[in-house]
């Protein structure tokens, strides 16, 4: 950390209490000639002057050894250092989602560490932290230097999904899943008359025997090769929604350290990522309301390294203005599109989507709320928002787009539990499947009618 600027010591007001106390009192002792009056005015006294005799001193400084911070899962703690001065230092700590801490440190205290609740995802700045120094007798003060705010990056966690959909056409020549594009491949197409153009290591020899008893003419193994998946995810960042819905209208601000739509995406989406890529697919990511330039889709571990980089960097769009342009979606990819469905526009895009012949799947990302402290204003509002997000959600399900629910763990850390009377369970839609679940069924029945790729030649 650079070194700052020294700056000198300055008198505190308990410095000018105690040189009017002081003076006042020996003037006051030696007019009315009491003695002990003049006695009680020399320790303020002597002690202003030492105080002014200690300006040139230097105070102490405090400093965070990052290099030397770790990471215990939901915790940061990095060591703090004490530099050798006179005085004492006072430390203010304001942490992710926490209120400003105060601690007065003595230049004597070693092993000292600091321990900071990391948040949940995204880059953010973790802690903020200042320091000022006072003298033991509070009559020297010195300026408070704000240290640089340590930013930390938490990336989303890896999962696995047990089963996945498919697109109706896979467009790759790679991959584990059988297609219908002639090629070298595992899957049977046809037993064929060999000719201009097959390898000699595909003659079937028992085909042969038995097709060509007079043994003038070879047959060939015809195979269908095998293709990736192509996926498209697409994250709203129009607005991240927390769980405690008193933040969504104004007041305090969200806090990083509960669930929100953001957090519940970024989470998903790394699962669906990790899970497409390990079985060879290509996956790619976009943003919604956001100008970004998205990844393209690609393959490898490289590429889910730079999509959970990209999940971690996006935040609420600040941008009053959308795209004027929708996003572009490959040919023949599955799109996934991860959103709490709180306005208009991720249906229209949906739907799009859906009419122009892509497969589409829609994520719920609003976690479960807690309603307390919402005025009677507030909660009506909240409740035309859900009404109005169920009915959105019930035409995206009636136009053949399936909308499945992602909300983290099932118990969440949301301070109270307020609910809204007469919509419990509102903040889902009804009889939503999990994420998992209905993948996993999308999966099973992709597998039976998935429509072929490509057809044999003759």
């Amino acid at each position: 950390m650079p070194e700052t600027k020294r700056v000198p010591w300055q008198l505190s007001g308990s410095w000018s209490a105690a040189v009017l106390l002081g003076i006042g009192s020996l003037v006051a002792g030696l007019i009315a000639g009491r003695p002990d009056v003049v006695v009680t005015g020399i320790p303020l006294v002597l002690v202003a002057a030492v105080a002014l005799n200690a300006r040139h001193q230097r105070p102490p400084t405090v400093q965070v050894d990052e290099d030397g911070g770790e990471r215990d899962d939901e915790l940061y703690t990095a060591p703090l250092g004490i530099s050798s001065g006179a005085g004492l230092a006072t430390v203010a700590v304001t942490g992710a989602g926490s209120r400003p801490d105060s601690y007065v440190l003595d230049t004597g205290d070693s092993g000292l560490k600091m321990t900071i609740q990391l948040p949940l995802s995204g880059q953010r700045d973790i802690y903020v932290l200042s320091y000022s120094a006072i003298s033991a007798d509070s009559s020297l003060t010195h300026q408070t230097v704000p240290l640089r705010p340590k930013r930390y990056t938490v990336l989303p966690d890896l999962g696995k999904l047990p089963a996945l959909p498919l697109p109706p056409r896979l467009s790759g020549l790679t991959g584990d899943h059988a297609s219908r594009i002639p090629g070298d491949g595992g899957e049977l197409r046809d037993i064929h008359p060999f000719q201009a153009g097959d390898q000699l290591r595909r003659i079937d020899w028992r085909a042969t025997a038995r097709l060509s008893p007079a043994q003038d003419e070879l047959y060939v193994r015809r195979t269908y090769t095998t293709s990736e998946a192509s996926i498209m995810m697409l994250v709203d960042t129009e607005s991240d929604l927390t769980a405690e819905a008193a933040t969504w209208y104004g007041g305090d601000l969200p806090s990083p350290l509960v669930y929100s739509s953001l957090h519940l995406a970024r989470s998903a989406a790394t699962v669906v990522a990790a899970s497409y890529l390990a079985r060879g697919d290509r996956v790619g990511l976009m943003e919604l309301a956001s100008y970004r330039r998205g990844l393209r889709v690609s393959a490898g571990r490289r590429q889910l390294e730079l999509i959970r980089l990209r999940l971690t960097s996006m935040r609420a769009s600040t941008n009053l203005d959308k795209p004027a342009q929708d996003p572009v979606i490959p040919s023949a990819a599955l799109v996934m599109v991860f959103s709490p469905f709180m306005n208009d526009d991720g249906e229209r895009l949906l739907l799009k989507w859906q009419h122009l012949g892509h497969t589409v799947v829609g994520i719920d990302t609003l976690p479960h709320l807690n309603t307390s402290g919402l005025s009677a204003t507030e909660e009506l509002a909240l409740r035309m928002e859900l009404m109005s997000r169920r009915d959105r959600i019930a035409r995206l399900k009636h136009g053949g787009v399936p909308v499945f629910g992602w909300r983290g763990p099932e118990r969440q850390d949301v301070r109270g539990g307020g609910r809204l009377h007469g919509l419990e369970g509102s903040d889902a839609a009804p009889d939503q499947l999990s994420m998992t679940t209905g993948l996993q069924m999308l999966g099973r029945s992709a597998g039976r009618s998935r429509r072929p790729a490509g057809r044999s030649v003759r």
